[in-house]
């Protein structure tokens, strides 16, 4: 799908091909770690960023994503707030 294209324009089979594409990259990534809470200003990306920067600093590969859509502050809390992300086809690159 488009990023400029509505999600009910696209087909079934479009739908298919992204989920079976994320199911995929998904079953790369051997460990999945959620910080989640029902309420906010509790932390949750403080305790985030406080555990991939230890388990990065214990040799392991750390992704991190904000998915937070009222204001992420993972990019401030990692001093990237100036760094854009960059594209590859449809795929975000993740920040270094």
């Amino acid at each position: 799908m488009s990023m400029a294209q509505h999600p009910q324009q696209q087909t079934q089979a479009e739908r298919q091909l992204e989920e079976q594409a994320l199911r995929d990259r998904m079953r790369d990534i051997q460990f999945k770690l959620l910080v989640l809470s029902g309420k906010g200003g509790v932390g949750k990306s403080t305790v985030a960023v406080n555990l991939a920067v230890a388990l990065s600093d214990g040799g392991n590969n750390v992704g991190l994503l904000d998915v937070d859509i009222h204001g992420p502050s993972i990019p401030k809390l990692m001093g990237l707030e100036n760094r854009q992300l960059g594209m590859e086809g449809q795929k975000i690159l993740p920040i270094q």
